[in-house]
């Protein structure tokens, strides 16, 4: 009798489908190959502008140069500033900043240190652009997963997915020097998502 009460409390339960498993693997892989796609066509094209000498010492310079000092001991240290007789930004005096000059003093930027140690590895302005880019073109995983839970099917993700890619600001944003902000989009879309799967697991 045990057996049969086994059996028949197996037999109830839904069975895997290695067929619908293997779809959606292709799926999940093809929406990776697109994005990894997007985020080089971003990085490469921020790189043919920076090598063609069209990237700022505002912004891409001096974040550069303030992680060369952080990764060398001395924490957001930089020194574009230093010699000029002009005011980069609207309402900035440098001259009443406290020496040495620090990045933290313009942009609060915490995010900075956790690019640190590959920047020890390859000191070089490439490495941000090429952050930001495939940082930037990630976020439509996220974004296309939101979608998916908020609406419950596949074509909603690949919609609001590539609705994210294609944005002009977006691709503004890559191909715009270096801001540790922009990511902040990707990182919003993965936030919401998290924020959905959390209180799904209170409601069960």
């Amino acid at each position: 009798t045990r057996r049969l009460g086994k059996d028949a409390a197996g037999a109830g339960r839904a069975r895997p489908d290695p067929g619908r498993a293997a779809s959606r693997s292709v799926k999940r892989a093809a929406a990776l190959a697109v994005v990894l796609a997007v985020g080089s066509y971003w990085t490469s094209l921020a790189i043919e502008r920076h090598n063609a000498f069209n990237s700022n010492a505002f912004d891409l310079g001096y974040i550069t140069q303030a992680l060369w000092y952080t990764a060398h001991g001395q924490p957001f240290r930089f020194t574009t500033l230093e010699g000029i007789h002009f005011s980069p930004e609207v309402g900035l005096d440098p001259t009443q900043f406290h020496r040495p000059y620090s990045l933290l003093a313009f942009h609060v930027e915490p995010l900075l240190l956790a690019v640190t140690p590959v920047f020890a590895i390859w000191p070089d302005a490439r490495l941000l652009l090429a952050i930001q880019g495939f940082g930037l073109a990630l976020g439509a995983l996220a974004a296309g997963a939101l979608a998916r839970r908020r609406l419950g099917n596949n074509l909603a993700a690949a919609v609001f997915g590539a609705a994210y890619l294609l944005s002009p600001s977006i691709a503004a944003a890559a191909l715009s020097d270096f801001h540790a902000v922009a990511l902040g989009s990707s990182l919003l879309m993965l936030a919401l998502y998290e924020i959905g799967r959390a209180s799904c697991r209170e409601r069960v």
